[in-house]
């Protein structure tokens, strides 16, 4: 969010997109049951699979063993598809598939399970593993596991997957992570050893906002946990602090002095107030600062922006970013994958954003804030921002 800078970036809509990478499996993580019927097609029947356009099993082209699925774009999309039962909600969950092109592109993915459909997809002609991290809905039971194929030509698809993972994992982050740090906010209140809820005050004093934009001093008794989530609420309570007069109130948590880190995946799961239809309330934001702004730089996983849902990084080198398409009220899922010279930005598991120029290298801690003030949405008050979770993991 938000050093005083940020907040001339409030354009630049960029479309919601899927990766169209493939990468290499993670480490397992999971020594649980394969939920997936007929992983490898060797019944020689399509069921528990279903099919659309022109698909059918094969006794050729199989990563093991004798059969595999097989797609064929033309005339249009074709796919094999699966609906998988008896999942637990708000439960992380990894999809596991091996495929490849006879010619053009063939994706698999994950859909209907209570978050965005993720999808990769590859033009190889030698069979390749790849492994989606997915987490259920918080009243989500089930998933639709898939192959497609869009363009001419065969796709094929063998020996699928799906476990219970026994950490949670990021959102359709790709790579081999261990996670080294997370907060369920499961007990009844804020763990202080790892958070402070004020912005560089004393503890329990109320202090004044990040910067001179905003109109709501942060106030500890604005920050509670209870019922899993973290609370951030925003008040009409007019206080005067270091002789500046703010109407509003709100909750801010930040790890400085606690928990720092140098790359890795980033995500929380948040819910935000709208104001109206898909308009985001208030001045929220999730996001990382460096000890030295903007040398150390800055990571702005979301940060709601004239009512959407904006990322950014800034450095000496300016502060690019942009905004994901759609409407980001209520619960969703909001990631960053930082790397070296890169971070990727996800949103409920879709890639929506890379910025590649001024990434810095120095450690950032990590911060939550319900802000108020003039580059936010619509002012609403009160309002409650809730966070079920704060996730960090590392290669």
């Amino acid at each position: 969010m938000k050093k005083v800078s940020i907040k001339k970036l409030l354009g630049t809509a960029l479309a919601l997109a899927l990766l169209l990478a493939v990468t290499s499996m993670p480490e397992s993580v999971t020594a649980s049951p394969n939920l997936v019927g007929n992983p490898g097609f060797e019944t020689g029947a399509v069921s528990p699979w279903t099919g659309a356009g022109t698909y059918s099993v094969v006794s050729t082209n199989a990563s093991t063993g004798t059969r595999s699925a097989r797609v064929e774009g033309a005339g249009g999309n074709s796919a094999f598809n699966q609906t998988i039962t008896g999942l637990s909600p708000n439960t992380a969950y990894l999809l596991s598939g091996w495929f490849k092109a006879a010619s053009g592109n063939v994706s698999i993915g994950v859909k209907n399970y209570g978050g965005t459909q993720i999808a990769y997809s590859t033009a190889s002609t030698s069979y390749k593993q790849q492994t989606i991290a997915f987490t259920t809905g918080a009243s989500n039971t089930s998933a639709q596991i898939f192959l497609w194929k869009g363009d001419a030509g065969y796709g094929y698809g063998d020996d699928f997957s799906l476990t219970l993972a026994s950490s949670p994992v990021p959102t359709g982050i790709p790579g081999s992570w261990n996670l080294a740090f997370n907060d369920e906010f499961n007990g009844t209140s804020l763990d202080t050893s790892v958070w402070n809820s004020n912005w560089f005050g004393a503890a329990g004093a109320v202090s004044p906002p990040v910067n001179a934009y905003e109109t709501a001093a942060y106030d500890p008794a604005q920050v509670s946990v209870g019922g899993g989530s973290l609370s951030l609420a925003t008040v009409s309570k007019p206080v005067t602090v270091n002789g500046t007069a703010y109407p509003y109130r709100s909750g801010l948590i930040n790890s400085n002095g606690h928990k720092q880190f140098t790359y890795g995946a980033f995500e929380a799961r948040i819910y935000l107030p709208a104001s109206g239809a898909g308009v985001i309330a208030n001045w929220p934001a999730f996001w990382t600062d460096g000890q030295n702004w903007p040398t150390d730089g800055e990571m702005d996983i979301m940060e709601g922006i004239s009512g959407q849902a904006q990322y950014h990084f800034h450095s000496p080198s300016g502060g690019p970013g942009g905004s994901a398409s759609g409407d980001f009220t209520g619960w969703h899922t909001y990631g960053a994958d930082w790397e070296s010279g890169s971070v990727n930005y996800y949103y409920d598991g879709a890639l929506v954003g890379t910025i590649s120029s001024g990434i810095t290298s120095s450690p950032m801690y990590l911060i939550l804030d319900y802000a108020i003030g003039m580059y936010g949405g619509p002012t609403l008050v009160p309002a409650t921002m809730k966070v079920d979770y704060v996730r960090v993991w590392q290669h």
